[in-house]
């Protein structure tokens, strides 16, 4: 009786980090710790001579939105212009649910927030920016404060003279104060998370194109 071979033992898979498909370890190349397959060594390699210092893992993009793991540190620059950032990082804390559930505020709002901290995926992301942008988001956040407390005067003031003249404007400030926070301070925005990655808007056109597409 002819001896039976064994069948051949499987062969672990590599997961390039360009294109993110499978690989026969013998079949990438290993540049800055990172696998790359030989189709995108080339593409991996004119990015480093276009001055991308490291090949980001689990960093992605996805046409206009930045793809990251949902906990990830963008690299060592502005996520708004793509300067140099020199280390520094804000910390962002995502989160995100099906916008089906916005109608819960419409029957209650205090509804909505439980069922929303329930439902909702979040993602932690440290983000770089520039001195000039950091400087930007400070102004932003001064002038948002400056609104509150002037409609806390107002609201003070209408109080002390009986004068509902100044409510209108008290009422108008408090509602400015975090529209304007949000529009000019928010950096980065969930687009979507789903259990393993975050899909976020906030990313220049300039930052996105050093990194790796999503598929």
């Amino acid at each position: 009786m002819e001896s039976q071979m064994p069948p051949p033992l499987p062969t672990a898979s590599v997961i390039c980090s360009e294109c993110h498909k499978p690989f026969a370890p013998g079949d990438v190349v290993m540049i800055q710790n990172a696998a790359v397959c030989a189709g995108c060594k080339p593409i991996v390699v004119q990015r480093l001579k276009e001055g991308v210092t490291a090949i980001q893992s689990g960093i992605w993009r996805d046409d206009k939105l930045l793809v990251t793991t949902r906990q990830a540190t963008l690299p060592d620059r502005c996520i708004k212009c793509n300067a140099p950032t020199n280390g520094f990082r804000l910390t962002r804390k995502l989160s995100w649910h099906p916008p089906g559930w916005y109608f819960l505020i419409m029957l209650n709002l205090i509804i909505y927030a439980i069922v929303a901290s329930m439902v909702s995926k979040k993602a932690t992301v440290a983000v770089g920016l520039c001195p000039e942008h950091r400087q930007k988001r400070r102004n932003g956040l001064f002038v948002a404060w400056g609104l509150f407390v002037g409609s806390i005067i107002c609201f003070t003031l209408a109080a002390v003279f009986d004068s509902g003249w100044l409510v209108l404007p008290a009422f108008l400030l408090l509602l400015a104060s975090p529209i304007y926070g949000i529009v000019r301070c928010r950096v980065v925005a969930a687009k979507r998370i789903d259990e393993n990655n975050a899909f976020i808007q906030g990313a220049c056109p300039e930052f996105l194109d050093t990194l790796p597409r999503w598929s």
